[in-house]
């Protein structure tokens, strides 16, 4: 019986090597093309791009740059697990499991993450080389979901779970996240216990959340387009700490510690392109606050045990990776996008991370009344679309 625990360190171990020495693997790649004949590989494969997949890699890994290890995580590593060995009894090739769920939802149950979140699966592939090297290729996926997911920056934590497959012999799962939020941290940022600047308006004869939703989406694309804009806010912002206490009403985590680093970031940060409107994420956005607002919850985990990826999942197909951004308690769009660049308690700073990624081109925004904390608004934002 082969050893599938070993396969599974074996996969991951790959992958950390890959990402750190990107430009040392490409003979790996140059050997794999002299194999092809047509769209077959080895006389035993049938691509969809041929040698092309892989001619790609090669210029791939020539540019990329290393890039630190993923992490192991045990939690994760049982989560990629125990899902290979569903898998492998019920023959499936989903990333929903028996109850419906997906990734998010089942990682969800294990660690509290926080920023963006990312699986892979292969089926058929049985050595760690085989496994990672055709994750990279991602022949027939325009997008190259798998590759991205791969070498993400924001790829911080990983398991790899290994098991047989009735119909493909092996089976194996990689599952990523960005970073994880200490319980505290969580209630912080879900509390909004964030500085945010005073609002100025009525946010409670606010009745119009499609419109605030609209105006913290200009928002976002604005700050991206111009990260040094929100200079001067937070510089204003600044003057109103008291130790920990901002504006004689908010207690923080780190203080005006965190608007100091919100600034030199946006300081350095380049101009990015503006984020696309879609408007099956801006619906899904909406229905998920919408049923915040009737449940009085603030997960990222809906009532039906989904998380972001299978909302999203209903109404696109996605390429890459995916993000979500919640806030609670911020009633105007300057207050919740702030409260997310700031980042407050959320020592990697993931919700910045999801408005500034580079890869992030559609999203939607979502924003209904809040029972316990006024106001709650959504953002999803995904790489692109596979069509």
């Amino acid at each position: 019986m082969k050893d599938y625990k070993k396969l599974g360190k074996e996969v991951f171990d790959r992958i950390n090597s890959i990402r750190a020495k990107p430009s040392a693997y490409v003979q790996d790649f140059v050997k794999m093309t002299k194999k092809f004949n047509g769209n077959i590989y080895d006389n035993k494969l049938r691509t969809q791009e041929g040698a092309a997949a892989v001619l790609e890699v090669i210029d791939f890994l020539t540019s990329q740059a290393p890039l630190p290890p993923i992490e192991l995580h045990k939690g994760l590593q049982k989560v990629a697990e125990d899902f290979a060995n569903e898998l492998s009894h019920t023959g499936s090739v989903s990333h929903k499991n028996n109850n419906g769920e997906g990734p998010a939802a089942r990682i969800s149950k294990v660690v509290n993450w926080t920023g963006s979140m990312s699986e892979c699966l292969s089926f058929g592939k049985k050595t760690a080389e085989e496994i990672v090297n055709w994750w990279i290729i991602d022949d027939g996926t325009p997008g190259r979901g798998h590759r991205k997911n791969i070498f993400a920056k924001s790829s911080k934590y990983g398991g790899v779970g290994c098991a047989s497959h009735p119909k493909f012999k092996v089976v194996t799962i990689l599952d990523l996240i960005e970073e994880i939020a200490e319980e505290t941290k969580h209630k912080g940022h879900f509390d909004t216990e964030v500085p945010g600047v005073k609002s100025t308006s009525t946010p409670k004869a606010r009745k119009n959340y499609r419109k605030l939703a609209q105006e913290v989406f200009d928002r976002i694309n604005l700050v991206r387009e111009n990260p040094k804009g929100i200079i001067p806010e937070f510089a204003e912002m600044l003057k109103k700490f008291k130790g920990d206490l901002y504006d004689n009403k908010l207690r923080t985590h780190e203080g005006a510690a965190a608007v100091e680093e919100a600034i030199e970031f946006a300081k350095g940060q380049q101009s990015l392109p503006p984020i696309k409107l879609y408007e099956g994420l801006r619906q899904v956005a909406e229905e998920f606050a919408n049923e915040l607002e009737a449940t009085g919850n603030f997960s990222h985990i809906d009532k039906n045990g989904h998380g972001p990826s299978e909302r999203i999942g209903k109404v696109v197909k996605v390429s890459g990776s995916l993000s979500e951004c919640l806030s609670l308690g911020s009633e105007t769009a300057a207050d919740i996008v702030n409260s997310w660049i700031i980042d407050d308690g959320n020592a990697n700073r993931g919700h910045r991370r999801n408005l500034f990624s580079v890869n992030s081109k559609l999203g939607g925004v979502g924003c209904a009344a809040h029972p316990k904390m006024q106001v709650v608004a959504v953002f999803n934002a995904i790489d692109g679309i596979i069509k």
